[in-house]
C-alpha cells in the first residue's frame, strides 16, 4: 500500500493512483510505502504516526524529502489474523508535554491467535510515552482490556480524542456471538448486551478512568475495563451501544463541542455513517 497526499495537509491510503479528478486547488501526490496501513494520526511538529496491521507503528516524516521509521514494534503481543492487528491511534492534546500516544491492539492474549475459541486473542486499548523517535514498550499503560474478538473480523479498532479531552474508543461486535445465543453477521445480538463493550462507543478519560457525566453510572453498572460485567449490568464506560463495526470515527474540527461521526459497516447492500447527537447525557430524557 501507498501513502499518497490530496493537498499539502491530508493523506490518503491508496492501493494506486486515484480514479477521480483531483479537485481545483488540491494535489494528488505519492509521500511514502507503508504496509498495510490501518490509521494515522499527526504530531504536532508535522510528523505522522501510521499504524500497520501486523503491529508496527510508524513514524513518518512527510515533505520535500519523506522518510519512515519504526517507533514501535508490537509483532510479538499482536494478532493480525482477519481484520485484527493494531488497528487505531490518537495523539494526546498535551503531547508536547507528556509525550502521550494511544493505541488499540489486538493483543495475543494467550501465545496464539485462535478463532471461536474461548483462548482468542482480545482487543486492547494502551497509551504509551513517544520519545524523540521511538516509543519504548515498557511504557504502556493498559486502559481498556479483555475486549472479545472472537470471530477475528469486527474488530472496530478507532481511538479519539474529543475536544471535551475525553478519549473515544470504537469497538465493534466481534463478528460472530461470542456468547454462541445467536449468531454471526446479521444475526449476532452482541451489540445490544449491555455488560460487554462489543458494539458500542465508549468515553474514558485519558487515565482509563469513567467521566462523572457518563450516561450508565446507576447502581445496576460496573466497570468493563477488564472485561465483561455479570448479567443484567451496564458497562460504565459505554457512550453509544447498538452498533455492528464502527471501524472509524472522526470529530468535526470546527464544532466548539465534540461532534463526533460514526462510521459504521453494513453487511451485504450498504454502510453508514451515523452522528453521535450533542446531548446532556446525564439527562434521562434526553436519551
Amino acid at each position: 500500500m501507498k501513502l499518497r497526499a490530496l493537498a499539502r495537509s491530508t493523506l490518503l491510503f491508496s492501493a494506486g493512483a486515484l480514479s477521480a479528478t483531483v479537485p481545483s486547488g488540491f494535489e494528488d501526490r505519492f509521500v511514502i510505502d507503508v504496509p498495510v496501513p490501518t490509521a494515522l494520526a499527526q504530531l504536532p511538529d508535522g510528523r505522522l504516526l501510521v499504524t500497520s496491521q501486523d503491529g508496527r507503528l510508524w513514524l513518518v516524516q512527510a515533505g520535500d524529502s519523506p522518510s519512515k521509521s519504526v517507533a514501535l514494534n508490537l509483532s510479538s503481543r499482536v494478532c493480525d489474523d482477519s481484520e485484527q492487528g493494531l488497528l487505531g491511534v490518537d495523539v494526546d492534546p498535551d503531547f508536547a508535554v507528556n509525550g502521550r500516544i494511544y493505541l488499540y491492539y489486538t493483543f495475543r492474549n494467550q501465545g496464539g491467535c485462535p478463532g471461536q475459541d474461548p483462548e482468542s486473542p482480545v482487543n486492547r486499548v494502551g497509551r504509551f510515552r513517544l520519545q524523540g523517535s521511538t516509543v519504548d514498550p515498557a511504557s504502556e499503560v493498559v486502559l481498556l482490556d479483555n475486549i472479545p474478538s472472537f470471530n477475528g473480523n469486527h474488530n472496530g479498532g478507532d481511538v479519539l480524542i474529543g475536544k471535551d479531552g475525553m478519549l473515544y474508543v470504537s469497538v465493534g461486535d466481534g463478528g460472530c456471538d461470542f456468547r454462541g445465543d445467536s449468531g454471526c453477521a446479521g444475526g449476532n445480538d452482541a451489540a445490544r448486551d449491555r455488560n460487554t463493550l462489543l458494539g458500542k462507543i465508549l468515553r474514558i478519560t485519558r487515565d482509563g478512568l469513567v467521566p462523572a457525566d457518563n450516561p450508565f453510572l446507576a447502581g445496576n453498572s460496573v466497570r468493563c475495563n477488564q472485561g465483561n460485567g455479570g448479567g443484567g449490568t451496564i458497562c460504565r464506560e459505554t457512550w453509544a451501544w447498538g452498533l455492528r463495526n464502527p471501524f472509524r470515527i472522526a470529530a468535526d474540527p470546527n464544532s466548539p463541542e465534540t461532534r463526533i461521526f460514526v462510521n459504521d459497516v453494513g453487511q451485504g447492500d450498504w454502510e453508514e455513517v451515523d452522528e453521535l447527537p450533542l446531548l446532556d447525557r446525564t439527562d434521562p430524557s434526553e436519551w
